[in-house]
Order: structure tokens, then sequence, then C-alpha cells
């Protein structure tokens, strides 16, 4: 606030001007929404989202964007209208620090902010919290009612300085370098644990066929049946003392509670051994595939 009658920078501490002695009314203290309102905010949000999350379950089945969903509602919401579900039932909005409206990359930057660890505690230093999604995006959370007038009033609390946004800039790229390589991590790790599973199947699928083709050499016929966890024997020989069961868990086109499935043909002297792969594995197709005697 400048003087009137000589334009000095007026103190906030005094009603009267030290330059020219002018006096003067100091501006109402306007405060931010308090933080039972922002807690109140933050539950109503989360309450919405849940049955919006599980509605959409019911329409589609299966979804896995809870993480995208929560991006969507806060980024459309505070957009366009300046306020979730929320901060409409507690009467709060969201604005610049000049009172303007936040445009999409203020809000989207806002909303980032979110996920930065420990953000949550930022809000518990103060009774009119500014927090750090807050600071770094440059944007309030007030009473809808206020005008911009007001909202620069309540501005010259807590101004972050360049230092501390590049800071916690810092802060948000390193937790999304962090979020991305964790990803491909455990991508990574997924498709291994894939590859190694069918490693397993086709290795179990060749050691049946040779206890198939020994117990054919003894009893001139295949066996009627072979039961995965049990022994393939014949006349007190064993070929196998634990017949092999399907490695879990299955993905892709392979039922959860697939076994390898044996099927005896032409009286018993020919068979096939059907087993499924969750990848293309050892010049194997992905999905159903099918073992027969060997040659």
């Amino acid at each position: 606030m400048f003087c009137q009658k000589c334009g000095n920078l007026l103190p906030e501490t005094s009603n009267i001007c030290p330059k020219c002695g002018q006096s003067f009314q100091q501006p109402e203290t306007m405060l931010p929404a308090s933080l039972g309102k922002r807690f109140l905010n933050y539950l109503l949000d989360v309450i919405f989202l849940s049955i919006l999350y599980y509605i959409l379950y019911l329409i589609i089945d299966k979804i896995y964007f809870e993480i995208l969903m929560f991006l969507i509602y806060y980024i459309f919401c505070e957009t366009v209208w300046q306020k979730t579900v929320g901060k409409a039932i507690t009467k709060t909005k969201v604005v610049m620090r000049d009172g303007s409206k936040p445009n999409f990359l203020h809000i989207l930057g806002r909303t980032l902010c979110r996920y930065i660890p420990f953000e949550i505690f930022s809000f518990l230093t103060n009774k009119y919290p500014i927090g750090w999604h807050d600071k770094i995006s440059g944007t309030l959370v007030v009473p809808q009612n206020y005008t911009a007038q007001d909202v620069q009033n309540v501005n010259n609390k807590g101004h972050k300085t360049s230092a501390g946004l590049i800071i916690a800039l810092i802060i948000v790229v390193v937790v999304i370098v962090i979020g991305v390589m964790s990803t491909l991590a455990i991508v990574a790790l997924n498709s291994a644990r894939i590859k190694s599973r069918d490693a397993k199947r086709i290795s179990d699928i060749k050691q049946i066929q040779v206890g198939l083709e020994l117990y054919y050499n003894d009893a001139k016929q295949y066996p009627s049946s072979i039961v995965p966890g049990k022994s393939m024997s014949f006349g007190g020989v064993t070929y196998m003392p634990t017949i092999p069961n399907n490695p879990i868990p299955n993905n892709g086109d392979c039922p959860e509670d697939f076994e390898y499935q044996y099927t005896v043909k032409n009286n018993e002297q020919s068979y096939e051994l059907t087993y499924c792969l969750e990848g293309e594995t050892g010049g194997q197709g992905k999905g159903y595939n099918k073992a027969r005697p060997l040659d």
C-alpha cells in the first residue's frame, strides 16, 4: 500500500506515513481458507472420488486409472470452476495471488505438486495454511466471496522466494524422475517374471514328454491320464516322481486356474499336451500351444 499524498511505501505496523506525516487507515487483514476447511475439502473430494470410482467400476468392470482420475478431477474442476466438489460445499475457491483466475498451467502445476512426499504436512504449521502446492503454483484457496483486492491483502503473507521456488521445483522433478524409474523397473521386473514362468513351462513339457516316451517303451501305449503333482509309473517303474504343475500366476490369455492338459488319442498310441504361454518364448507363440509324441 502506498501513500496517496507522497507515493511512499507505507509500513504495515503504523497508520502514519513516515515521509510526509499523512495519516491513513490500514486495510482489513484478509485470511485464506482455514485448516479446518482445507481438511474438509480434502475429505469431501476423497469421498466423491471414491463414489465416482465405484460407479465406474460397476459400469466398466475393471479400471486401473485411479491416479489419472485424480489428476483429471482436480485439473478440470479447478481450471473451469476454480473449485472442486469439496470447495463448492465449503464455499471456497482457488485464485492466483493477485485475485485472478488460474489458467490451465497453474492448475496443472498445483495438482502435480500434490505428489510431493510429505506435502500434506505443509498444512500443519498454521491455522490458516498455505501449503506447498499453493506456494509453488502461486495460488491460494480463499472464501468464494473474496474480491481481487481482498486476495491481494492475503498475498502479503508468506510470499515465496525465488530460491525456495527453485528448490521446490527440483523436488518435484526428482519425485517425477523417481516415479518414472520405479514404473520402468516394475515393468521390466514383471516382464522378466513372465519370461521365467514361460521358460519353466517349456522345460516342464519337455520333461513330461520324455517321461511319456519312457512309459511307452515299456507299456507299448501312453498312459490313459496323468495328474500334475502325482507320479508317472508302470509295472513298478517310476518314470517321473512328480509331474510338474503349471507355474502361477497366469496372465494375458491364460486362465488363472489353468493346468497342463493331457489328452490321449488313437487307442493310447498318441497324445496331446496343452500348455499356455504368457508371452512369445523360445520361438513359440503367446497363448495356447500343443506338444505331441517325440519323433
